[in-house]
């Protein structure tokens, strides 16, 4: 490691078992890299990683100023390097370079992890897969997901995710995936970037770091293809370009679809780019709920498909594929009354297709949408653009929460008509807990069946309220109520 990050390094060959950044996980064996960040700095607890069995850290301090800092510490034991975070993306990159198996990457604004854990299915028909673990998608958590690659591994699939320009470039370089899927581009976390422009043209850095030539994956019906099928088509080294989506163009798409809140049915049609044959076609059955998600399974599909994998296993791994904690996850919990678990993030995009879920929902509609983060100076009038998408579904309530809830109540009034259902805002989960169970008991004891989405930024904390509205009723929010889906 002293070699492949150029580090100062006095001590003598070590084996290491793992790379950690942070003194709360195990360290027995471990190289511990001090990274800095806003509210830490990592170089603060070098001492105590090599006390809990670290056997050696990565410095961008030299030993002097680790004295200097209190850090009292054995010498042989350290590496210092000009940049932590890079040699991070250094050692990463290195395990990456090693692995022979086949690799693929997705960015876009929505719909990163539902495509990767839909990737990471299809290949697991194959053996054993590594993935992005939680949401490690940045230039801290890609090197470490990359970590995880072995000689165990058949395949790696990895989310990138960005909150700037250029920060895509620097994880598909250590990435270099055989395939890149950009999913799609939207607004979020426009603060950092500043545009929308901005955010297009960052999310197809992707493609910058293709091994070889490699396939690049464009999602047709987005209205930024064009700009990224330019921008493929001008890169030095030219990747294969297939498209996927509903569009009569695409290359891969669905056909006789049939959808429920269980997910979906359709007819997978495959074909490679400029062949003129006849596609091939498989049954799916996708247990995710909502026309975007079939949409995120054509991109998962096109993917695979460019790598070599078969109709039927692409078929198989998609039909085996389920969504993780708190995306559009169905719970019930009997007299009525279904929840739909959405709370994990959200951004103008993920919402929409949030909101279509719940009107093609059973059941009274009552939307809980918390706060959209990272919007920068769009934030109000997105949030004003979510209460009128609420109104213009018919939901029988909304209960808006958080520092824009006004915004969506006034977008809703805009649309909807006196009379009709009413939209309650709340700068605070806490106040809003007991009308929501008021109005959902008051309805249940009426016969409605209702269905309630919870939804918003992470920061939101969303689950929470869940949480809370659940116990005040006297359900247990649990797993064991999630709807896995079946064949429809």
């Amino acid at each position: 490691m002293a070699a492949i990050t150029s580090a100062e390094y006095a001590g003598g060959p070590q084996a290491v078992t793992a790379v950690e950044t942070d003194t709360r996980k195990p360290l027995k064996g471990a190289l511990f890299v001090a990274l800095v960040g806003e509210r830490f700095d990592g170089h603060d607890y070098i001492a105590q990683a090599l006390q809990q069995g670290a056997v050696a850290a990565l410095s961008s301090k030299s030993l002097a100023e680790l004295k200097a800092a209190g850090q009292i510490v054995d010498k042989q034991k350290i590496l210092v390097v000009d940049d932590t975070l890079r040699a991070l993306g250094q050692i990463g990159r290195a395990n990456r370079a090693r692995f022979r198996g086949l690799v693929a990457a997705v960015t876009g604004s929505a719909g990163k992890t539902s495509v990767k854990e839909m990737l990471a299915s299809i290949l697991a028909t194959r053996g054993a897969v590594a993935k992005t673990q939680g949401n490690l998608n940045n230039e801290i958590g890609v090197p470490l997901s990359l970590l995880q690659l072995n000689d165990q591994h058949v395949a790696g699939v990895f989310e990138l995710g960005a909150s700037a320009v250029g920060e895509i470039a620097r994880t598909t370089r250590m990435t270099l995936p055989q395939v890149a899927i950009l999913n799609n581009a939207g607004s979020a976390h426009l603060e950092g970037f500043g545009s929308l422009e901005r955010i297009v043209q960052a999310k197809a850095e992707i493609f910058e770091g293709l091994l070889g030539s490699g396939s690049a994956v464009l999602n047709r019906d987005d209205k930024n293809y064009p700009f990224w099928l330019t921008f493929c088509q001008n890169l030095s080294q030219k990747p294969d370009i297939i498209s996927f989506g509903f569009h009569e163009s695409a290359d891969v798409t669905a056909k006789n679809v049939q959808s429920n809140e269980s997910g979906s049915s359709f007819t997978l049609v495959l074909r490679r780019p400029g062949d003129a044959g006849k596609p091939a076609e498989v049954a799916v059955h996708l247990q995710f709920a909502g026309r975007h998600n079939i949409s995120n399974a054509l991109a998962a599909s096109a993917a695979c498909f460019m790598l070599g994998l078969k109709p039927s296993a692409i078929a198989e791994g998609l039909s085996a594929a389920r969504p993780v904690g708190g995306r559009l996850q169905f719970e019930r919990y009997g007299h009525g009354l279904t929840c739909i678990d959405d709370s994990y993030n959200a951004n103008p995009a993920s919402m929409v297709a949030a909101l279509d879920v719940l009107a093609g929902a059973e059941g009274v509609g009552v939307a809980v949408l918390g706060d959209m983060a990272e919007l920068g100076g769009t934030a109000k009038a997105a949030h004003f653009e979510l209460g009128a998408q609420a109104a213009a579904r018919g939901f029988a309530s909304v209960f808006a929460i958080g520092q824009f809830s006004a915004e969506v109540r006034r977008g809703f009034e805009s649309i909807a008509a006196k009379g009709d259902a009413e939209c309650h805002a709340f700068t605070d989960k806490a106040a809003a807990q007991i009308p929501l169970v008021n109005e959902l008991q008051a309805r249940l004891k009426r016969g409605e069946g209702v269905c309630v989405l919870f939804k918003g930024s992470r920061s939101a904390g969303m689950e929470t309220l869940k949480a809370a509205v659940l116990k005040r009723m006297g359900f247990a929010s649990s797993a064991a109520n999630s709807d896995r889906g079946g064949k429809v």
